[in-house]
């Protein structure tokens, strides 16, 4: 038994003892107990409450303190520990210097208007103060309460940093996003959970045309992106599909043609993320262009095959040593092999001469290309064929050499026709310099026979007034035999033309004219201007030097004569394509590109009848001497 409850015995114990003996004074007595036996009830009820209240205070997760006349009368203890005050400073400090100097006329402001009965937030975001100095974001609750009859405020803080952070986070995050989305290569639209457009960038906008008044939601999107019903349903279909399956955070894309606000179709590939809170991302990237090359690529690389596979000439493509990677059905056909026999042999097994392989390598691996590099291989069977190669290096991503492609004509059948050509021309030119010879020695011959003529006229009358005894006799008949041996001389003139091989070699003709300026000035005097017209990247020609140069020496002759009182002389060279019209209306020409040669001066021209006879033997327009 506890001592209150054998103190409260004994006082009833004396009270029944007292009621006995003594009725009227015991009556009193009793009444006087039992008023302090309920004060004491009441004082434990009140100690309790407080005993919970400072337990619930003390316990609080949040700092609360009570401020009077703008001072802390009491803080508890998680308030001490979140300014980082030791315990009992707090009380008796002006309660706004708890709060960071940007916020501190505000909650006294807020204050002196709540103490004033006025309405005022009892709930906002400030920045506290710490001891140290530093600071952190709270969030408080203040109310008015009456203290011992005065008033006062009573103030719950909360410690909201992390709260603030994550605010903050998230704040820079969508910051991060809008700067992201709005400067985006590709369109952006945010969907929320009932399909309506919340959100479009400007390249989703510059992209199809609609704005967000145009396109509310989903379903106007479709409507207006896919005019065509059944193109439509096969779109929505694909979208519900995606969206079934798909987990927050995955990626699911997909292409369609979708229809711009000005009419226009571009193809599109559209990426769909889902998002936690239901909502959806969908990216839009415009691949019109991207198809477009694909599809030319496509059609490229088909005409590639097409040309790889159809073509006539043989078409290889070898490893660095040579090893044969792919060839076409007309290389097979050419060399007389398998695939399978060329799996194992390799591009110098096809080589007459190891040294046209190596100077191969050489030169292509100097210029990165070869053309027309003439060569002697061997078919499967051992027959010669001469060809020509065009080829050029293959390279991997960091330039280094993987292995050689090109083109092998055959050109046996063209070299037989060269050389009987060569023959022909030979027996061409033979002919044309019988021809001058036969001009020359017609003309020398007419002379001849007219003074033969009267030698042969006289000898034989001479002969009639003689007897063949005469000692004269024999004398003429020697005159008629040299005559006659003078006669034959002149129907077998001939003039033997000195034989020029020509040596022929690519060159710059830009190089050889100004190597021959000085001389050309010389030639031509002082009264006659020379312009040279030289284009640059000038073509090369295969050409004998020794002729070209020739001939511009005498062209040079030519004009300076035809302008005695002096003039201009103009030495051009271009670059020129000459198509098939051009090769149809001159001999020996083929299409294709060339280098053209222009001279040209102010004289005074060659006159109509000159001109027919220019390139006959031996004319001249030269005074004689």
């Amino acid at each position: 038994m506890t001592t209150q409850n054998l103190k409260r015995k004994k006082i009833n114990n004396h009270l029944t003892d007292r009621k006995r003996t003594r009725p009227s004074k015991d009556s009193a007595i009793i009444k006087s107990l039992s008023t302090k036996q309920k004060n004491s009830y009441t004082e434990e009820a009140l100690r309790q409450s407080e005993e919970r209240y400072r337990t619930l205070v003390e316990e609080s997760f949040d700092g609360i303190w009570i401020q009077k006349e703008f001072k802390i009368a009491f803080a508890n203890r998680r308030l001490y520990e979140m300014l980082g005050y030791e315990e009992g400073e707090l009380e008796g400090l002006d309660h706004w210097l708890v709060y960071h100097s940007d916020y501190q006329a505000l909650t006294r402001g807020r204050a002196d208007a709540r103490m004033r009965g006025e309405s005022v937030p009892s709930t906002y975001e400030v920045k506290f103060l710490r001891k140290d100095g530093s600071s952190f974001w709270g969030e408080i609750h203040a109310k008015a309460i009456t203290l011992r009859g005065e008033p006062g405020v009573q103030v719950w803080a909360r410690d909201i940093s992390e709260r603030k952070h994550a605010d903050e986070t998230l704040r820079a995050e969508r910051e991060r996003f809008l700067t992201l989305s709005e400067n985006a290569p590709f369109g952006m639209v945010m969907i929320d959970q009932g399909g309506n457009f919340r959100y479009m960038n400007p390249k989703f906008r510059e992209l199809f045309g609609y704005d967000l008044r145009d396109i509310p939601d989903g379903k106007t999107w479709f409507r207006k992106a896919y005019p065509d019903p059944t193109y439509r349903h096969e779109v929505i279909e694909a979208w519900i599909n995606d969206l079934k399956s798909s987990k927050p955070g995955e990626k699911r894309s997909g292409v369609f043609k979708a229809f711009c606000k000005d009419g226009t179709e571009r193809i599109v590939n559209f990426i769909s993320v889902q998002l936690e809170r239901g909502e959806q991302l969908m990216v839009c990237e415009d691949i019109t262009e991207r198809k477009r090359i694909e599809e030319v690529l496509r059609e490229s690389e088909e005409r590639y095959r097409t040309l790889f596979e159809g073509s006539k000439d043989a078409v290889y493509i070898t490893g660095q040593e040579g090893k044969f990677i792919g060839v076409n059905p007309a290389f097979l056909e050419l060399f007389g092999y398998s695939k399978e026999e060329l799996n194992l042999l390799s591009a110098q097994d096809t080589y007459i001469n190891p040294l046209d392989r190596y100077r191969f390598r050489q030169e292509i691996e100097q210029k990165g290309f070869v053309r027309d590099y003439e060569v002697k291989l061997r078919k499967k069977d051992g027959t010669e064929i001469d060809c020509l190669l065009t080829s050029s290096i293959r390279r991997d991503n960091d330039g280094s050499i993987m292995g050689y492609q090109g083109i092998i004509r055959d050109i046996t059948a063209h070299k037989r026709s060269e050389q009987e050509m060569a023959a022909l021309q030979e027996q061409f030119r033979q002919s044309q310099k019988m021809e001058a010879v036969g001009r020359l020695g017609g003309g020398i011959a007419h002379d001849f026979n007219n003074l033969l003529t009267i030698i042969k006229g006289y000898s034989q009358l001479s002969l009639l007034d003689l007897k063949e005894n005469d000692p004269l006799w024999g004398n003429i008949q020697e005159i008629q035999k040299a005559t006659q041996r003078a006669t034959d001389l002149t129907r077998q003139l001939l003039a033997f033309s000195r034989r020029q091989i020509l040596d022929l070699k690519v060159l710059d003709l830009n190089t050889l004219l100004k190597d021959l300026d000085k001389m050309l000035r010389r030639i031509i005097g002082e009264d006659i201007e020379l312009t040279t017209l030289l284009t640059e990247n000038l073509g090369r020609a295969k050409i004998d030097p020794g002729q070209f140069e020739q001939m511009i020496l005498n062209l040079a002759v030519n004009a300076r004569d035809a302008m005695p009182s002096g003039g201009k002389l103009t030495i051009e060279t271009a670059n020129v394509v000459l198509d098939g019209e051009y090769a149809r209306t001159h001999v020996s020409v083929t299409p294709g590109p060339y280098v053209r040669l222009s001279v040209s001066d102010t004289g005074v021209g060659i006159p109509l009848k000159v001109k027919e006879k220019v390139f006959e033997p031996f004319f001249t327009t030269k005074e004689k001497g």
